[in-house]
């Protein structure tokens, strides 16, 4: 039986995953952890943020923008378990130096999601987790020991399971959202969704994207405020982690932005892997 078995190996999976490798390293115990990951290789929407730059982290730190159903103490002690000093310290660890920020992110010394993506995987691989990649866990119930994870008809057995597969902003690289449902069946409550990261997409594009006017516009970034219309009623953003710091926007030709925040849920994987872990001598059943 495995111990820690991780669905995804996205950015919160491999976080998470590395968050229980470090758990094994240091307490002592002999806990295997295997990360099952859809694509052929992990972290592969890691590849596409920041444009291909990844922008690894917010400057500033904003939990208001946590939006949760559960009580704001929940979301903050959840936060706070990993806050965000921590994680810049720990990424420029992992990736040999500093930072560096520009407008309200930050980007990696090197300023390439490939070495961000393979700092991740090599620090997971040391730390003992094991991947196999190409296979899909496509059921999760319940069984004595823990659960069982259902991968193309043959059970798996594990004492935890951290679900990490995705969201539906952008249904690419492997993911396929497919937590929602497997959380569903297990009993868990899942409120309806609702985009929180959309694309704008510029007329002409879709068909046409080189006849586009902003054509010659892919790839920059600019301050930007945004102005919504709808039923009458309009709202406008500058955004920013904070109000007086713009908004950067960033024309893609094929109408395909990278994802703005890769980052967010590996916080929240972080916190409750660790969690889990150490609450007892014994991995959870949760």
């Amino acid at each position: 039986m495995t111990d820690v078995v991780v669905l995804g190996g996205g950015a919160a999976g491999l976080m998470a995953a590395i968050a229980a490798g470090e758990v094994r390293r240091d307490s002592g115990r002999d806990l295997s952890v295997l990360v099952l990951e859809a694509a052929r290789d992990p972290g592969r929407k890691i590849l596409v943020s920041g444009g291909g730059r990844c922008n690894v982290l917010p400057a500033f730190d904003a939990p208001d923008r946590f939006v949760s159903s559960s009580p704001g103490r929940l979301v903050r002690r959840s936060l706070d378990r990993f806050p965000l000093d921590d994680q810049r310290l720990a990424f420029e660890e992992l990736l040999g130096g500093p930072l560096h920020e520009e407008g309200p992110k930050l980007f990696p010394p090197s300023e390439r999601a490939h070495d961000v993506r393979d700092a991740l995987v090599a620090r997971a691989r040391a730390l003992g987790v094991e991947f196999r990649c190409g296979t899909v866990g496509r059921s999760l119930a319940p069984s004595a020991g823990g659960f069982s994870v259902g991968i193309d008809g043959r059970p798996l057995e594990a004492r935890t399971v951290v679900v990490a597969t995705g969201g539906r902003s952008v249904l690419a690289g492997g993911a396929d959202a497919a937590g929602f449902d497997l959380a569903a069946r297990l009993g868990h409550a899942v409120r309806p969704l609702f985009p929180a990261l959309v694309p704008m997409v510029a007329r002409g594009a879709p068909n046409a994207p080189h006849a586009s006017p902003h054509a010659a516009l892919s790839g920059l970034s600019a301050e930007a405020r945004v102005t919504v219309t709808a039923g009458g009623r309009a709202t406008s953003a500058a955004g920013g982690s904070q109000r007086t710091r713009p908004s950067i926007m960033t024309w893609a030709l094929t109408g395909s932005p990278s994802p703005a925040s890769v980052w967010k849920n590996p916080v929240c994987s972080v916190a409750c892997t660790r969690r889990i872990l150490r609450r007892r001598n014994q991995p959870l059943h949760a």
